[in-house]
């Protein structure tokens, strides 16, 4: 019988005069077994500026790059916003992203995330091995998650029983914070 599993996935944006200045994720996932696993990311404006002026690679804008990013995090709760992302990440607007393409993206969320790395998680849904995302293969890595799992490459993530949990303070358990 599969294990009962249940995801939780919270998405908080702070305003400052109308313009987003963090974004925020939080994740609890519960297993039937009593395993939970929770993370929360952090992602504050100036921050993500600073290191965009730092990076050598080409970097999205923010406001463009929550737009890509919340498909990214939430997965199937954000079907609406995939084509949009697709369009901002085909920087050549040949219906296609490649890995420098993704590249634009990655610095700032995954900064050690070798393209080697993304070539091996575009080659999971690259149904015509071109080495390439179509539209329809773009939607199969936010949708599998595959997306999630290339945003959390290098943070740590712990599992804990429900009497572990008990003895923290917060259900934040990592914290991945530019």
């Amino acid at each position: 019988m599969p294990e009962k599993y249940q995801l939780r996935i919270d998405e908080i944006l702070h305003r400052q005069a109308g313009k987003t200045v963090l974004v925020e994720y939080v994740y609890k996932e519960e297993h039937g077994s009593g395993r939970i696993r929770s993370y929360h990311i952090k992602v504050p404006r100036d921050e993500y500026e600073r290191i965009a002026r730092r990076t050598w690679r080409t970097v999205i804008p923010f406001d463009k790059w929550l737009k890509v990013l919340r498909p990214f995090m939430l997965g199937d709760e954000a079907t609406d916003d995939i084509p949009d992302a697709f369009r901002i990440l085909d920087a050549d607007h040949s219906n296609k992203i490649d890995v420098d393409e993704l590249e634009a993206f990655m610095p700032i969320i995954a900064p050690r995330a070798p393209p080697r790395v993304l070539r091996e998680h575009i080659q999971k849904v690259d149904r015509n091995f071109d080495g390439k995302l179509n539209l329809a293969e773009f939607t199969d890595l936010v949708l599998k998650g595959i997306g999630r799992d290339i945003a959390f490459i290098g943070a740590e993530i712990l599992l804990v029983d429900q009497d572990e949990i008990r003895e923290l303070r917060t259900n934040t358990i990592a914290t991945i914070k530019l």
